[in-house]
């Protein structure tokens, strides 16, 4: 069995994902994990980037998010992408798709690190994000292909200090309504889904 690397959620990033879900609660909605290319422990997500809460499941659509965001932070050589997370429209399914766990499949194949697959527990939800990283169901891929799914009884799984409070905070303020994914960049190319101002938000606060 392989030993995974202790995982940890950047602020920037554990808001985004919540931060996504909120904006969409009956959608189904997924984005990629970035971290950077140098190992660490422990192996930190950095960033975030949400992708779909309309278009998940067309292929062609996917094929193109996947080509800008890798043109876009590939001139970061420090920056690569790690893996998925996604919810899943009905409120108390945390099963993982088809269509994502190919997408993670993909990444997982082309990343230097254990890729992620990362499932947003709805019901762990809630406006003052007390159950903080409870709300990820983690899965990492081992050298055979298949993921094993992460529990946190060795706190193997870290998030930033004041990551939940700052998700919280972004919520109470709606900023999740001005979160930009890239369905959103699709409709409007002026809508940029690196989110800068939603980032300044997170810096603001931490």
């Amino acid at each position: 069995m392989d030993s995974l690397p202790r995982l940890e959620f950047s602020s920037r990033a554990f808001a985004k994902i919540i931060c996504h879900a909120a904006k969409y609660p009956s959608c189904a909605i997924n984005g990629l994990l970035l971290s950077s290319r140098v190992g660490s422990d422990p192996l930190v997500v950095v960033d975030a980037v949400p992708l779909f809460h309309d278009a998940i499941g067309l292929t062609p659509m996917l094929e193109v998010a996947l080509a800008q965001i890798e043109s876009r932070f590939g001139s970061d050589k420090d920056c690569i992408i790690l893996g998925v997370y996604h919810a899943n429209e009905l409120f108390s399914n945390v099963q993982v798709d088809v269509f994502n766990q190919r997408i993670a499949d993909k990444v997982s194949e082309h990343c230097p690190h254990p890729g992620l697959l990362v499932t947003v527990d709805n019901t762990r939800l809630s406006c003052d994000m007390k159950r903080g990283k409870e709300a990820l169901i983690v899965r990492q891929a081992e050298s055979n292909g298949k993921w094993k799914l992460r529990d946190d009884d060795d706190n193997d799984i870290l998030l930033e200090e004041g990551g939940a409070e700052c998700a919280a905070h972004l919520m109470s303020k709606k900023a999740h309504k001005n979160l930009i994914d890239f369905d959103n960049h699709l409709d409007d190319i002026t809508k940029d889904y690196v989110n800068t101002s939603f980032n300044d938000q997170v810096e603001d606060f931490m």
